[in-house]
């Protein structure tokens, strides 16, 4: 099974209007060697250094393709044959559980990992490499600030949401509602630390989260208010 995810995959389900992305980001269950193999049979051509990235033949196009056994997926890391470099694949489970199918024409269709678990990958993305993941940090603000859309009608159907006075705050309580209903202990503690490392009010962190999610006066002050919004909805199971 090939899923989509990353920033191409969040495109998919709300308007990036705040970034643009021409590069995909797969992941598939099977061994790295496999996939390789395949992927050089089609004509990919795999970069120098980075063993997950590839151009599209004929294109500029580049792909980021993560191959977990299932092995890898239970212990929740792999270790890259070459580098050595060993990526956190904490939350990659949930991305081949919960999917939507985006037809690419008749007769083509792609699985999508759900805002919920590509919110989870780009926590995990941040903790693993914080120096280089930034754009995750943003993508991340934008997600809280922008997970339902302003005429989604659970804003009014779901009793828990339709009890929250500020109609800002409800998007970030639904996300939290949502990663609660899919994650298990340790997607949970992966959650929590995520939200330790970057709730620090003074960290470059918290500022850029607080910018991108909420962009008016006193940034700060209505990003607190939301992330207490999505932990309340973490905390209901």
């Amino acid at each position: 099974m090939l899923v989509l995810i990353g920033a191409a995959g969040l495109g998919v389900h709300l308007p990036m209007t705040w970034r643009r992305t021409g590069d995909l980001d797969l992941t598939v269950v099977a061994d790295a060697a496999t996939v390789a193999v395949d992927l050089q049979r089609l004509g990919f051509e795999r970069h120098p250094k980075l063993e997950q990235r590839w151009r599209v033949p004929g294109t500029r196009v580049r792909i980021d393709v993560v191959p977990a056994s299932k092995a890898e997926l239970d212990s929740g890391h792999m270790v890259f044959a070459e580098s050595g470099h060993v990526m956190n694949l904490a939350g990659f489970d949930l991305a081949f559980r919960h999917t939507h199918a985006l037809s690419l024409d008749i007769d083509t269709s792609i699985a999508v990992a759900t805002v919920p678990v590509i919110a989870v990958l780009k926590m995990a993305a941040w903790l693993d490499r914080p120096d280089e993941r930034g754009r995750d940090l943003e993508d991340l603000g934008h997600i809280l600030a922008d997970y339902l859309a302003a005429d989604d009608m659970r804003r009014w159907d779901d009793p828990r949401l339709a009890e929250v006075p500020d109609f800002e705050h409800q998007p970030a309580l639904a996300l939290g509602l949502d990663i609660a209903e899919i994650a298990e202990l340790r997607h949970r503690q992966l959650v929590e630390s995520f939200l330790e490392a970057v709730d620090q009010p003074d960290s470059i962190a918290f500022e850029r989260l607080a910018r991108a999610s909420s962009p008016g006066a006193e940034p700060q002050r209505a990003f607190r208010l939301r992330l207490d919004a999505f932990r309340a909805g973490l905390s209901t199971r």
